[in-house]
Order: structure tokens, then C-alpha cells, then sequence
């Protein structure tokens, strides 16, 4: 027998302790540790969207031209295709152990990131923020289940998933503003402060009184670390039947071109708003916030759509605005507001699209491997966006000019109808239920 996991006492979410670490401590004691995990958690959703406004000052400053867009794919890649190992992790060492190691690896990251004199050392520091996020996240989310049970869980999760939303827009402005007031470097040096104080008061004060599970004798310790190993075999064993399922490998697919969509169209605006239109940071970040919400409008429509038609036909006519949307820039090439308006055209197309490839990829799965499916469904989300922003890199260089933003947008268009196609075919032909399951 390996050695107990004795220094991190944190209960496994899923296994028997994890009931009894929710319910130590006051409510408000919980909610606040629930407002730090989460804290925690929107720095990583923060760290492509604030980025991404300051990317045409770091390119002047560093000189990065076509590997530009590694800034960000150094980041998603890692990030996403490393999610499901982070909770394996997870499960073997302790989610405190966990959440606390990857946020310190995140946040030392991030200040070689800030300090960073040349592109090697940028992108380097961007590989190890994701290898931290990778670890975080993961463990993150199974903190949020240990400490909440019942309807209380229900608010906890929805609360968790708001935040991704909220990154959207308030990473643009936030990314406008710390560029323009204290440089490119300010956007990675912002997360050292949070991270060392998050990391205090989980170590210190939250994780004492609520999430540590009293351990007496070995062997309790004993039957820790036997649930840490069944949990992280479960995880592997769900993770492959997830991507053996026809249904979800369509919506798996669906994610991955929407987000390849979606973070590429955001990489190729900021190109065109800053270095063709003269957009300062802060402007170019509050030019992203109607595009913002129009994904969360798109997914609300989506969401409604999904109950009432064909999994197929609301991701096909996703596809179709995001084709229109794009068309838009590029049939009027000159105009200062078409790119904005085109890419929040695009993204009110994204919304329904990102809805339809969560919920096929999730709804027809057993209770039992909804995480696995949701895990892999977060990691396309991440590497598409990672792919997305390669595949825009060198197009985009062409965007910085007046004229070329029509052209990239245009190309941009005839991707996403190709992708369309693919989605509609790979799309099943029932509605998605929110009972799990499709009706035929």
C-alpha cells in the first residue's frame, strides 16, 4: 500500500466524507469559501479574455508577429487537454492539496509572465499558468460539491457556472483598462496579489473549519486513500465510455469548431480593432462587451430552442448567424463598426451553438460519468479555443490593415459554413430533454 494521504484530510468529492465536510462549520463560513474557490476559478476564465486585449501591445513591445497567437494557445492547450488529468490528480492527492497546488504554480506563472523580455519566456510562463489551471480547476469545482449538499449545492454550482459568463465581458474591459493604465505586464502581475491572498485564506482559515475531515486511526486513513484510487479509475473508466458514445462524440465535435469559432473571432477583432481601426486598449475592451452579451443572449434563445426542436437544427442555425455575422465584416471592409457589429452578429449565433454542444454532450449520459462528460466537454471548449487562435495567427497579421479585416472575416465566414456543415451532420436528430436523454 502506497502512502496514506494523510496531509490533506480533504474528503474526495463523491466519496462518504465528503457529506460529513459539508456540514462542518456555519453556512456563511461555507459561502464564504465558496466566494474564494470562485475568485480563484475566474482568474483562469479572466487569463484568455484580459489577455486578449492587450496582445497587439505585447506584439509591439516583444516583437512576436505570427507566433502571436501562442500567447493564448500556450495557455488553452495546456489548459484543456490536461483538465481530466488535474482531476485525476485530484482525487489521489486531496482537493486542498490540489486546488492550493495548482493556484501556486498559476500564480508564480503569472509573474514570470510579467516579467517576461522575450517571447520564449512569455509563452514558457504562459504553459505553466495552464498546467496550473489544469490542476485548479478540476479540484476547484469538487471543493464547491464537498461543501454544500442539497438545495444549498444547487445555488453553489449555479453560482459556479455564472462566473463563466461574467468573464466574457468583464475580461475585456478589465484587460482594456489594466493595459492602458500600467502596460501589458499588469495583466499577468494582477493575479500574483489574489493568488497568494486566496492561498492564504483557503490554508488558514477556510480549509480548518470547513472543508478537513477528521481521520482517526489508520484505518480510516486507509479507506481515504482506497476512495482516492477507486475515484480516480472511475474518473478514466467514465472518461472513456463518455467518448465511446456516438451522441456525445456530436456534441464533443460541436464544441470544439464553436469554440475554434468563438476565440478565433475574439483573437482576429482585437487585431483589427487596435492596429487597423486605433482603438487604445480600454476602448478596444469595451468594443468586446456587445459581443459578450450577445453569446449570453444567443445561449438563453439556445437553451429555449433545444426543449422545443432537434439538437441538429438549433446547432445548424447557430452555424448560419455566425456565418452572417462574419459576412457582415467582410462585405463592408472599410467601415470602423462593422467588425464589431459582425463578430457580436457571430456571437449571438455562438451562444445556441456552445448550448447545444454542452447540453448533447452531457444529457444522455448516466449520473454516474456526468462529470467525465462534462470534463471532456470543458477540455474542447479550451483546445478549441487554443486551435482557433493558431488557425487565426497568420490571417490575422493581414486584419492589422484597413482593408484586410474584410478578407480575414471573410475567410472566417467560409469556415464556419464548412463547420456548420460538420456539425449538423455529427448533430443528433432528437431534442435534447433536460430530464437527460433525447426524444425521438
Amino acid at each position: 500500500m502506497s502512502q496514506p494521504i494523510a496531509a490533506d484530510r480533504t474528503p474526495v468529492a463523491g466519496s462518504p466524507h465528503s457529506d460529513r465536510a459539508g456540514a462542518t462549520g456555519s453556512g456563511a463560513r461555507r459561502w464564504w469559501a465558496l466566494s474564494l474557490i470562485c475568485l480563484a476559478q475566474f482568474m483562469l476564465i479572466l487569463d484568455v479574455t484580459v489577455v486578449n486585449v492587450a496582445l497587439p501591445t505585447i506584439d509591439s513591445d516583444l516583437g512576436l508577429g505570427a507566433s502571436l497567437g501562442w500567447v493564448i494557445a500556450a495557455y488553452s492547450l495546456p489548459f484543456g487537454l490536461l483538465l481530466i488529468v488535474g482531476g485525476i490528480v485530484a482525487d489521489r492527492i486531496g482537493l486542498r492539496t490540489a486546488f492550493v497546488g495548482g493556484l501556486a504554480l498559476f500564480t508564480i506563472a503569472s509573474l514570470g509572465a510579467s516579467v517576461a523580455s522575450d517571447a520564449g519566456t512569455l509563452i514558457a510562463s504562459r504553459v505553466a499558468q495552464g498546467v496550473g489551471a489544469a490542476l485548479l480547476s478540476p479540484a476547484a469545482l469538487g471543493l464547491v460539491i464537498s461543501l454544500f449538499r442539497g438545495p444549498a449545492r444547487n445555488r453553489a454550482l449555479a453560482v459556479w457556472a455564472g462566473i463563466g459568463g461574467a468573464g466574457s465581458a468583464i475580461g475585456a474591459v478589465l484587460g482594456g483598462v489594466l493595459t492602458q493604465t500600467g502596460g501589458w505586464r499588469s495583466v499577468f502581475l494582477v493575479n500574483v496579489p489574489v493568488g497568494v491572498v486566496v492561498a492564504i485564506l483557503i490554508l488558514v482559515v477556510v480549509v480548518p473549519s470547513l472543508l478537513t475531515s477528521r481521520v482517526d486511526g489508520d484505518g480510516e486513513q486507509g479507506v481515504q486513500e482506497s476512495a482516492a484510487a477507486v475515484g480516480a479509475r472511475a474518473r478514466m473508466s467514465a472518461t472513456i465510455r463518455t467518448l465511446r458514445s456516438r451522441t456525445i462524440g456530436g456534441g464533443v465535435i460541436t464544441m470544439l469548431l464553436t469554440s475554434m469559432m468563438l476565440i478565433g473571432s475574439f483573437f482576429t477583432l482585437t487585431i483589427a480593432l487596435q492596429d487597423a481601426a486605433g482603438f487604445d486598449p480600454l476602448a478596444a475592451g469595451i468594443a468586446f462587451l456587445p459581443a459578450a452579451v450577445a453569446v449570453a443572449l444567443g445561449a438563453q434563445v439556445g437553451a429555449h430552442l433545444l426543449g422545443r426542436m432537434p439538437a441538429r437544427i438549433v446547432g445548424a442555425a447557430g452555424f448560419i448567424v455566425i456565418v452572417i455575422g462574419f459576412a457582415i465584416t467582410w462585405l463592408i471592409p472599410h467601415s470602423v463598426a462593422a467588425p464589431i457589429v459582425g463578430v457580436a452578429v457571430a456571437a449571438l449565433g455562438l451562444g445556441p451553438a456552445l448550448v447545444t454542444a454542452t447540453a448533447t454532450a452531457t444529457s444522455s449520459v448516466p449520473s454516474a460519468d456526468s462529470g467525465a462528460a462534462s470534463g471532456v466537454v470543458n477540455t474542447m471548449h479550451e483546445v478549441g479555443g487554443g486551435i482557433g487562435v493558431l488557425l487565426a495567427s497568420v490571417p490575422a497579421l493581414v486584419a492589422a490593415t484597413a482593408s484586410g479585416s474584410g478578407v480575414v472575416f471573410g475567410l472566417a465566414a467560409g469556415v464556419a459554413l464548412v463547420a456548420g456543415a460538420v456539425v449538423t451532420a455529427v448533430l443528433p436528430r432528437g431534442r435534447v430533454q433536460t430530464s437527460g436523454g433525447f426524444h425521438h
